[in-house]
Order: C-alpha cells, then structure tokens, then sequence
C-alpha cells in the first residue's frame, strides 16, 4: 500500500509540473501577444506620423489641362509679380511655386518672401519636401525663373496670383 501512495503522490507532482508547464506556456503566449500588439501599434503610430508630411500633397498628371493653362498664365504674369515684389505695399506678403527636379519628376514647393536677382529667386521653403531631398522647410533656396509654376501676392484677405492653387481647389 506503502507504494501505491507515493506512487500517486508522484504522480500528483508530475500532474502539478503539467500544469505549471501549461501556466508558463500561457503566460509566454499572452506576453508574446502583448509585445506584438505594442510592435504594431508602433508601426501604425509611425506609419500616421508619416502621412502627416503628405497631408498638403496633390497628385497632378501633366494631362490636367486646368493646371496647365494656370501654370502658363502666371509664368505669363510673372513680370508684373516682379515688378511688385521690386516696389512692395505695406502689408503685402509675397511667394512663388517654384518646380524642384526629384527622380519621381518635379516636386511644386511654395516659397515664401522672395528676392528676385539675375533671373533668379532666392526665397524661404514654406512647406516640407516629400520627393525633393535638397532641403527642407525653412532653408533658403533658389529658384530660376523659368522654374516658377506659379506666385502669389497676399494683402490682408486678398489674393492675387495663385492660380494653380484655385485650380486645385484650394484657392478663391
């Protein structure tokens, strides 16, 4: 009888061990679950961070027509936006859509509180890059003046010029 006992208190502790072995089992499981479910969450969080860049973003073909004759009205204007920027008003703010050559094609960036010399622009990056990787907002860049895609002049709630913008649907 003696062996019978401890028999089964042998295996009582094996069934003990099994059980400590299935709590360890499920234990790793759910920490595995959780520090996956943290690695996600911080690629999504990353991923949504980076979208922000690309909120003021839009995706043009060259075939929108619209944009086109935008583009060439104000490259036709664009004299008398130099002549403006040369004799300025008080409150007057001014800027230029300026074409920047990345490996996808141009990247149309706004610049802001432009000098115009020799042909050229010299303005502030008013937005971040997406494609272009020659600056970022802020730096002081320059233009040529064939590569102006667009200006504009802004007077307190007045806007002269912008006219892809209008086309794209963020303008008056």
């Amino acid at each position: 009888m003696r062996k019978r006992s401890e028999m089964a208190k042998a295996m009582d502790a094996e069934d003990g061990n099994a059980g400590s072995r299935r709590r360890s089992w499920t234990y790793w499981r759910v920490g595995s679950l959780v520090v996956a479910l943290i690695v996600v969450y911080i690629a999504i969080s990353r991923s949504l961070a980076n979208l922000e860049r690309f909120r003021h973003v839009a995706l043009v073909g060259h075939a929108n027509t619209d944009l086109q004759a935008a583009a060439h009205q104000a490259q036709a204007e664009l004299d008398t936006f130099i002549s403006e920027l040369s004799n300025p008003k008080p409150g007057e703010r001014f800027a230029i859509d300026g074409a920047f050559d990345t490996d996808a094609g141009p990247e149309y960036l706004w610049l802001k509180d432009p000098i115009y010399k020799a042909g050229s622009f010299t303005a502030t990056l008013d937005q971040p890059p997406v494609a272009y990787r020659g600056a970022h907002r802020g730096d002081l860049v320059t233009v040529p003046r064939e590569k102006v895609f667009d200006w504009m002049i802004k007077d307190g709630d007045q806007i002269r010029g912008a006219y892809t913008t209008k086309v794209l649907g963020g303008g008056r």
